[in-house]
């Protein structure tokens, strides 16, 4: 856009010249003062899309075409094949990288070319030489070989191959009895060009797209790479981390805007702010907090004793970076609308005090209370903050938490209320009173001319 719209401003230029508005050198003092930009090798979603689809059914079907008759070939015939499309996807990478001329749809191409035929090089010559091992001991040296070329081309679809057997390859070694602790080293051997989008700012969809992949993947993996040494130590872990998730989003070097959907601009906050809540909700419960603590520390053969200090730090560097950050945030911007990244601190309060009553009913009475009560004073906190600031969508948001509470604590509490009757009327009469809170809301702060969005 600023190309296109330097164009204009030259095309312009040259016709006040040519009618006599402007002299030559004062033209050509306009243009150096206002040089064309170069142009951007702008990805497209459609071509790169379909670039990386062609690459992908280029790869699957010359593992087919190998397969066909691969009992017939001989050890180095095998090998051979095995390293062919592997040589052929550097080959083909290293012209998109000295080559700019074919732009990202070639270097994208490149990548998922290259993932496969690593993956299917190694697979192959694993079962040529009978290597043991499952899918967990294949996905693991391909992940380690394929980040050079992951940085070395920039690839949306490589990172988006990189993070889907990511996750796959935890989830397989603990599956398969062992444990994923390498992960704390290969995700943030990929987060580089995250870092450096965020540093620059940058909007562009492809470094959101990245965030987003990384959040989720993390969501998955916190879970899965806990070595479950002390049980119930995910409560702290996950409140924690969708608390520093959420500060962070907030801070303001993050940039975060919403874009052509609310909430897509702003991977942070939005991740942050759904699983604080779902989160809060699910720890209303009792479930959560059943059997829970070091009275019930396991030391069975199923878990690694010696890898519980990776649990211990990584609860500790979450829970340690969610306090820091969401205190430095609460002194200088003063917004109760953070309430809900208090959750670490009543989650690890309530751990501690199961822990230390090893589960006695008066002490899991006091949590549930403890973690209602917080739900109804951050739900609350968040109409008095929205109010108070003119942002409508944070008094919908604390409404909506309110009287979700209200409705699980009640209305569908178990024995509570049974007539469906009943319940359609709660139903109606908190619909209700939503909507009559949204209408006056919207016309006193549209009177006072404020925004009445978050």
């Amino acid at each position: 856009m600023e190309r296109k719209a330097t164009e204009w401003l030259h095309g312009r230029i040259s016709l006040w010249q040519n009618e006599g508005i402007v002299d030559g050198e004062t033209a050509e003092r306009l243009r150096a003062r206002h040089p064309l930009p170069p142009r951007a090798q702008s990805l497209r979603p459609a071509t790169a899309s379909i670039a990386a689809l062609g690459a992908a059914f280029v790869g699957f079907g010359l593992i087919l075409i190998f397969a066909w008759n691969w009992k017939d070939f001989s050890k180095p015939t095998r090998l051979a094949i095995s390293l062919t499309p592997l040589a052929a996807s550097l080959a083909i990478l290293a012209w998109s990288t000295l080559s700019r001329r074919h732009g990202k749809a070639l270097a994208e191409s490149a990548a998922v070319f290259n993932s496969l035929a690593l993956a299917a090089a190694l697979a192959l010559i694993g079962q040529v030489y009978q290597v043991p091992g499952g899918i967990d001991t294949l996905l693991l040296p391909t992940l380690v070989l394929f980040l050079p070329v992951l940085h070395l081309t920039g690839s949306l679809a490589g990172f988006v191959i990189y993070m889907v057997a990511l996750v796959v390859w935890a989830c397989a070694a603990q599956i398969a009895g062992g444990n994923a602790t390498f992960f704390w080293v290969l995700l943030p051997a990929a987060l580089p060009p995250i870092v450096v989008g965020y540093r620059a700012k940058s909007r562009e969809p492809s470094h959101l797209a990245r965030i987003w992949l990384t959040l989720l993947a993390l969501s998955i993996c916190l879970g899965v790479c806990l070595e479950k040494i002390m049980p119930g130590l995910w409560i702290v872990v996950y409140s924690s981390f969708f608390a520093l998730v959420y500060l962070a989003g907030h801070w303001p070097a993050s940039s975060e805007s919403d874009g052509f959907l609310p909430g897509v601009g702003k991977p942070l906050r939005t991740a942050g702010l759904v699983g604080l809540v779902a989160l809060a909700f699910i720890l209303s419960y009792s479930w959560p907090w059943e059997e829970i603590g070091w009275e019930y520390s396991r030391d069975n053969y199923s878990f690694d004793a010696s890898l519980a200090w990776v649990d211990y730090a990584v609860t500790g560097i979450l829970f340690g970076g969610a306090a820091v950050l969401g205190g430095i945030t609460m002194i200088k911007r003063r917004a109760f609308g953070l309430t809900l990244s208090l959750l670490p601190l009543v989650a690890a309060g309530s751990y501690v005090v199961l822990s230390a009553l090893d589960g006695e009913s008066t002490g899991l009475a006091v949590v549930n209370a403890a973690v209602n009560l917080f739900i109804l004073h951050a739900g609350v906190l968040l109409i008095v903050s929205g109010a108070r600031r003119r942002l409508l969508g944070e008094v919908n948001l604390g409404a909506f938490i309110v009287a979700l509470l209200l409705l699980l604590r009640f209305v569908f509490s178990e024995y509570f209320i049974e007539s469906l009757l009943a319940r359609g009327i709660a139903f109606v009469a908190t619909g209700a009173a939503f909507l009559a809170m949204n209408l006056i809301l919207s016309r006193v702060f549209g009177r006072d001319g404020t925004e009445s969005s978050t």
